[in-house]
């Protein structure tokens, strides 16, 4: 695959065009959530849709894939509804008066029924969060840059391609073609990427850089305009993210520079299957290193939707930084 401003160009145009439901709250009851907040909302969000007759297979639920799509994306579908909690750890115990920022990524069908997600988190914040109901005030909600009241929202706004500043901060500028060795890759929600049908416990810059191929590919193919050569193109995209680290290198081992990732392990409620799943990930960072201009593109382009493993709970969320 050629590295040059067409092939970078082609991969930003696979990023569907998607509508960003962005909250400002303040607690009104206490509550020990953990440090991922993700599921939580997942779970509350799914009610809230219940509560107002909304059918899930339209906002929670995978929608099949095109009969033509490659196998990854048929055998994995993403949802509409992409959820983008505080950042790990960041908000393990609420108390009252705290405020958080909240959001949600819609796409589809989701996308075009904002108003009606409106009512959702409204009914949401009002029946609380986690066991105890902790209840949530919004201050104020945005769709997209449009200010909005949290219930109602104007229904020309139009739908967004540029992430909103305060939920993904601003990538540090890097012209095509510079050095990668000062940027670095930070979680900001635990990332749960498998081989081989494990968990990588240890995630190189070639494992996130497959991930977030892999993701755009199965937005385009899933909610995405019409992209030309999505077929071809994308084997080709996917055949240069596996040849990435195809020595099997991974990155230095903590403390050089290099890798800094601790396991997560924890557990979420899923109301329509009543019973408890198992959720794991890892959060850290590393550097990305001499990265080529393309795979660049694609992490820049993929982080607002989050890679890997469970996006639509949150889980898969980074930002890129400058070494300090």
């Amino acid at each position: 695959m050629n590295d040059d401003p067409q092939r970078c160009a082609w991969i930003a145009g696979l990023a569907p065009v998607s509508r960003t439901v962005r909250l400002r709250v303040q607690v009104v009851d206490p509550a020990q959530l953990g440090p991922f907040m993700g599921a939580t909302l997942h779970g509350a969000l799914g009610r809230a849709l219940s509560r107002i007759k909304v059918g899930l297979e339209t906002w929670m639920l995978p929608l099949p894939a095109p009969a033509h799509a490659p196998s990854f994306v048929r055998a994995s579908p993403p949802a509409p509804v992409v959820i983008v909690p505080p950042a790990f750890g960041s908000a393990s115990r609420l108390r009252p008066g705290d405020e958080l920022e909240l959001g949600f990524v819609l796409l589809g069908p989701a996308a075009t029924g904002a108003l009606v997600f409106f009512d959702a988190v409204g009914w949401m914040a009002e029946r609380g969060l986690g066991p105890r109901r902790a209840r949530l005030r919004i201050l104020d909600a945005w769709l997209g840059g449009r200010r909005a009241g949290h219930r109602r929202v104007a229904a020309a706004s139009e739908p967004e391609r540029d992430p909103p500043a305060s939920l993904w901060p601003p990538d540090p500028p890097c012209e095509p073609g510079g050095a990668r060795a000062q940027l670095r890759l930070r979680t900001r929600t635990p990332l749960h990427l498998r081989e081989n049908g494990k968990l990588v416990a240890r995630p190189s810059a070639a494992d996130v850089v497959r991930a977030a191929v892999r993701r755009l590919l199965a937005l385009a193919w899933t909610f995405g305009a019409p992209v030309e050569g999505l077929d071809t193109g994308g084997r080709e995209l996917v055949a240069a993210a596996r040849a990435l680290g195809a020595d099997g290198s991974r990155d230095a081992e903590p403390g050089d520079g290099g890798t800094h990732w601790k396991r997560w392990t924890g557990r979420r409620w899923s109301g329509r299957q009543e019973q408890r799943h198992p959720l794991e990930g890892v959060v850290g960072e590393l550097a990305l290193g001499e990265v080529p201009d393309w795979a660049l593109t694609a992490l820049r382009c993929a982080r607002r939707f989050g890679v890997g493993k469970g996006p639509s709970l949150g889980l898969g969320h980074y930002e890129l930084v400058e070494a300090s």
